[in-house]
This record gives C-alpha cells, structure tokens and sequence, in this order.
C-alpha cells in the first residue's frame, strides 16, 4: 500500500513539473509576441463616406538598408481602399515607431458601425542589389471597431446638456 502512495506522488510531482513547464513556456511566447500595428481608433462619417484611422506601427527588426512607410489601407470584403502617406516615412535603423492620427480614407464600400474591419500599412524596403526600394512592399494588418463619427448637432447638445447640469448645481 505504501508503494502505491508513493508511485501516486510521483504521478502528481511529474504532473505538478510538466504544467509548471507549461505554463512558463505559455508565458514566455506571449511575452514574445508584440503588435506590430496598433488601431486605437477607427472612425465612420456616413455622411462624407469617410473614415478616419489612428494608431501606431512600430518595427523592431527588418532586412534591408531602409524602410519607407507608403500606405495605410482598410479592406472591407474583398475591397481595399488605400490612401498615401506621401512624403514616404522613411527609417534606416530600429527599432522605430510611427505615429498616425486622423489619416483619412475613402473606403469604396461602406463600414458598417460595430462591426470590426481590417486596416493595413504598406511598407517597402531599400536593397542596395537593387538600387532602389523594392516594388511591392509588405503590408501589416491589425483589425479594429468601427466608431460613429459623432455629429456636430449631438456634441453640442451634450456640451450645453453639461453646461446647464453644472449651473443648475450651482
């Protein structure tokens, strides 16, 4: 009987290591893993058929003498609507972080609010073989939620609402 006792407590020491293990190896390639490129924000006007992106694109290695930075795209089923980020963000070390606020985009099809679409940067890389950047470039993708661009009539409702609220307190 003992035997078997002990025979149990090595079965659960060897369990007790092997989930050890694998929690740290889970831990350890999560903390590897890093966005890319960030959407904070992804905004609709229905009105003007425009979106408006925000976020940020951060490289911490690449091939090649220097990156430049040409598009930021959204694709919404098969359609892709790209914009220029014309003069071309261009890098020649990392790790490097772009910023980007309110880049505006016409996408071909409309975005549907609360629905979540795939936005992109369009990057190319500088080859000293090829006396040039390179013609197609990588893209990077993140997906974000569709906001309502808020309409003026309604932000100045809220604002007077707020005004009127804090004088009432008074």
């Amino acid at each position: 009987m003992l035997k078997k006792v002990k025979g149990g407590l090595r079965g659960l020491l060897r369990m007790f290591f092997v989930c050890v293990f694998f929690i740290l190896g889970l831990e350890s390639a999560v903390a590897q893993a890093a966005a890319i490129l960030t959407v904070d924000e992804l905004t609709w006007d229905a009105s003007s058929g425009q979106a408006s992106v925000s976020g940020d694109f951060t490289l911490t290695s690449y091939t090649g003498t220097q990156w430049r930075l040409v598009g930021l795209e959204i694709q919404v089923g098969s359609q892709v609507s790209t914009t220029s980020l014309s003069p071309y963000p261009t890098y020649s070390a990392y790790p490097f972080t772009y910023e980007f606020e309110d880049v505006v985009l016409y996408p071909s099809s409309p975005l549907s609010i609360g629905s979540t679409q795939e936005v992109g940067i369009k990057m190319q890389r500088y080859f000293d073989f090829l006396g040039g950047f390179e013609t197609g470039g990588s893209i990077f993708r993140g997906s974000s939620t569709v906001e309502a661009v808020p309409e003026p009539t309604t932000a100045l409702m809220l604002s007077l609402g707020l005004l009127c609220l804090g004088l009432r307190r008074r």
